[in-house]
């Protein structure tokens, strides 16, 4: 990565990486459908592979619905062999986790 030009990294970024947010970050000015649209235009994905409903993601969600999309989260990336990493606020979300890094004062604690 290091040796990457500062242009190729936004190309990698949306490549390969996704990016979910507790505030959802959307354009005002559009639609939940259209905000979606905007990335996967930009990931090149066509129209016919496209959702056709957005679903928001986020444990800050009912509790129970929080965890069914964690939970689905992990299911879906141990079948396509994917890693994820969440970063929460929430211990709850740690049943959701293989693995759990916890940071204390910026500063690794387990």
């Amino acid at each position: 990565m290091s040796e990457l030009g500062e242009n190729a990294l936004p190309d990698i970024r949306r490549q390969y990486f996704g990016f979910v947010f507790q505030a959802f970050n959307l354009f005002g000015s559009l639609t939940a459908l259209e905000n979606v649209e905007v990335v996967l235009r930009m990931k090149g994905v066509d129209r016919v592979s496209r959702p056709r409903k957005p679903w928001p993601c986020s444990s800050a969600l009912a509790s129970r619905t929080g965890r069914d999309v964690l939970m689905l989260l992990r299911t879906l990336a141990e079948e396509a062999g994917q890693a994820v990493a969440i970063v929460s606020h929430d211990a709850k979300a740690q049943d959701a986790a293989h693995r759990v890094i916890v940071l204390e004062d910026g500063r690794v604690s387990s």
